[in-house]
Order: structure tokens, then sequence, then C-alpha cells
């Protein structure tokens, strides 16, 4: 209902920019609007609505801004997702490449670019060099959008089939997110469980568990014992066990969360559902 609303209040204000006299091209100011206003529709599952949009969003951002700048390269990342969502997963795989493509190709430049700055130190001296560096983008301020494009492409090449690529970039996205932002972070979670996922696409559970056990801790302590995400993991790996164990997943599974009693109950319901199938 939030979003709904927010829809029809962001719908009127683009509305009203398009049919003022004074509109000719969208400039800077309407690019967000545009962006948000397909995010929405997206979140909505109005896919075509959206579709429309993030195009607009996309293709008015690369025009007026260029193909490398970040504010496209987000726009490019957010059509993608709405074409994977609506299972164009063709048109989806060359936007994620692309953004990928283009992203290690400026985090590239940018690295060679500071190394320039520290061989001038030996002539300029120290402190120019200093803040020359200073001023200077960091390399690893472009990594985390590219993970992102990584591990929503190998997502979805493993919905495809596509297990040997999907494994090579849902691994990279995992390690690089764990040096980034470290092992409590969110999108390192998110990472977690795609792998688990892949895993679990292959009937590989003893590669699985590790992932799925660690996603259960991380969700619990980051997101909270009820979180859906937390409950939607911890059924997974109540399932896993159930399927190789049997009964003996419930102490298992105490000793692994400490005896949370609504994951208990969980792992009871979880093996009464499969002795009724």
């Amino acid at each position: 209902e939030q979003r709904a609303t927010a829809y029809r209040l962001l719908r009127i204000g683009l509305d009203e920019l398009y049919s003022s006299p004074e509109y000719d091209t969208p400039d800077r100011g309407v690019l967000p609007l545009v962006l948000d206003v397909g995010l929405l529709l997206l979140e909505l599952g109005r896919l075509e609505e959206a579709e429309e949009l993030l195009r607009e969003a996309y293709t008015t951002r690369r025009r007026m801004l260029g193909s490398e700048h970040p504010s496209t390269l987000a726009a490019m990342d957010s059509l993608a997702v709405l074409l994977q969502t609506a299972a164009k997963y063709g048109d989806a795989e060359v936007l994620f490449r692309e953004a990928i493509a283009t992203r290690q190709a400026a985090r590239s430049r940018v690295g060679s670019a500071i190394e320039t700055v520290g061989a001038r130190s030996k002539t300029q001296g120290a402190r120019d060099a200093s803040d020359a560096r200073d001023d200077a983008p960091r390399p690893d301020a472009l990594t985390a959008e590219t993970l992102t494009s990584m591990n929503n492409l190998g997502a979805m090449l493993m919905k495809q089939g596509k297990y040997e690529e999907a494994m090579q970039l849902l691994r990279t996205a995992l390690d690089e997110r764990k040096r980034l932002l470290g092992s409590r972070h969110s999108d390192t979670l998110v990472s977690l469980s795609n792998l688990a996922a892949l895993f679990l696409h292959m009937k590989d559970d003893v590669q699985a568990e590790p992932y799925i056990m660690e996603a259960v801790r991380t969700s619990q302590e980051i997101l909270g014992g009820e979180h859906p995400y937390t409950r939607k993991y911890a059924n997974n790996l109540c399932a896993l066990w159930a399927r190789k164990r049997g009964r003996w997943v419930v102490n298992k599974w105490q000793s692994a969360i400490k005896g949370n009693e609504r994951f208990r109950e969980m792992a009871m319901e979880n093996m009464r559902q499969r002795r009724e199938a």
C-alpha cells in the first residue's frame, strides 16, 4: 500500500514535468524521478510499464552523461534486473556483462592513474603527490557495484543451468565482498545465499551445507531471528539436514543456533511435512 501511494505521487510529479510547456528534453533533475518511478513499478509487478521507464532512464542517461557515468551504469543495472524478472534472460545478460566490463575498464584506468601519480611523487615532491592521490577516485569505490552486477549475472546463469560460469561469478562476488565489506554485511549475505542455492540446484548438499549454515548465522546476527530471510535460510538448512540425517537434525540444529526454540519448531515441522509427503 505504501509503495502504491508512493508510485501515485511520483507519477503525478513525472506527468507534470512531461506536460510542462517548458519541458523539452529531460534535464538531470528529471532523470532520478524517471528511474524511481520505474523501480516502484518493478516492485509492484507492473513489468511492462516499468520496462518503458527504465529504458528511458537508461538511454537518456547514456546520451546525456555518457556510457561510463555511474548514474548510467546504475540505470543499466536496474533495467537488467527488470529484464531478468521478466525472463528476458538474453537481453538481461547483455546488459549485466556490459556493466561489468565498463566498470572493470574504468577501474583499470583509475589504477593506472594512481600509479602515474605515484611516479610523479619522485619529481614533484611527496606533498603534491599526496594531494593528487587524495583527489583521485579509489579503485575499490567502483568494485562494490561491479560485484553486484557479477552476483546478479551469476544468479541468473544459475537459473538457466549454466553452473560453471555461475559458480565462478558467485565465488568471486562472495570473496571480494568479504574482503571489501566484511563477513557481516547484507551484500555478503546475499552472495552466501546465492552460492548455497547454486549447490542446491546442482544437488550437491555437501558443498551447500557450510554456505547455508553461514547464511543462517550471519542473517540471525544482522537481521534477527524472526526476519523472513533468516527463517528462509533456516528452513533450507532444516530441509537439507532432514533429508540427510532424519531426526538427528533436531539436536544438531539446536546446537547450531544456540537452542532457539522457534527454529527447533521449524525443524520439527519440516520433518513432519516430509513424513507426510
